[in-house]
């Protein structure tokens, strides 16, 4: 490594992306401070993949093709470039790969999230697991209501014929790391006081990803 620290993420050149200088320098600064963050663990690569997927989110930008291609490779050559590469640090490399397919799930979903028209509030039939199918539920917006809904398919998808519907959605809430009550009281409409906007989304964005590892389309 350099004399200077830092002078690696100032030298690194990006992948062809038509990237703005401007969001070229916030990545660069993200690169730095999840390195400062994760100096000396593979999970550098798990925090840089995380915050630039966002920024390029935020940019506008961000495409599966990118999560699956030039965002690798910035995070791989910033590893390499400030010495973290995780084949000389003995770390598994499945074990890597494993943790970015995850990531790339996640940012996969919220892509599809981002593009769930939001509009007016609306009712909907939904049987979230509780024993109230049947009933009408009403929405926040149309966001809400298409997720519920599809969350309902992913669900029957994944449930074996041994298995009740409320083991099948505890083993979804537990993979993806939520609370069941606010997971229930989302898929019933009592989002309101209830689910704040970051929780909303980290549901939200579970079950698109979800969806898509299924091969479910939302309709």
């Amino acid at each position: 490594m350099a004399s200077d620290p830092t002078s690696w993420a100032r030298e690194l050149k990006f992948p062809e992306m038509g990237l703005t200088t401007d969001v070229e320098q916030r990545l660069r600064a993200h690169l730095l401070r999840s390195f400062g963050e994760s100096p000396d663990r593979w999970n550098f690569w798990i925090l840089a993949f995380d915050a630039i997927a966002e920024e390029l989110l935020q940019a506008g930008v961000l495409t599966e093709s990118l999560l699956c291609g030039e965002i690798l490779i910035i995070v791989r050559d910033a590893g390499i470039e400030c010495g973290l590469d995780p084949d000389r640090r003995g770390r598994p490399t499945i074990e890597l790969a494993r943790r970015l397919k995850q990531r790339i799930n996640y940012w996969a979903g919220r892509l599809e999230l981002e593009k769930a028209p939001r509009t007016g509030g609306s009712d909907a039939t939904v049987d979230a697991g509780d024993g109230a199918k049947g009933k009408s539920r009403n929405f926040g917006d149309e966001k809400h209501k298409r997720c519920a809904l599809l969350f309902e398919r992913v669900l029957a998808k994944r449930k074996v014929s041994s298995e009740s519907k409320t083991a099948t959605l505890e083993a979804w809430v537990t993979e993806n790391g939520l609370n069941r009550t606010q997971v229930t009281d989302y898929l019933a409409g009592r989002i309101k006081g209830r689910i704040g906007p970051e929780r909303r989304r980290e549901i939200e964005t579970a079950i698109m990803a979800s969806a898509k590892k299924l091969g479910i389309r939302a309709k």
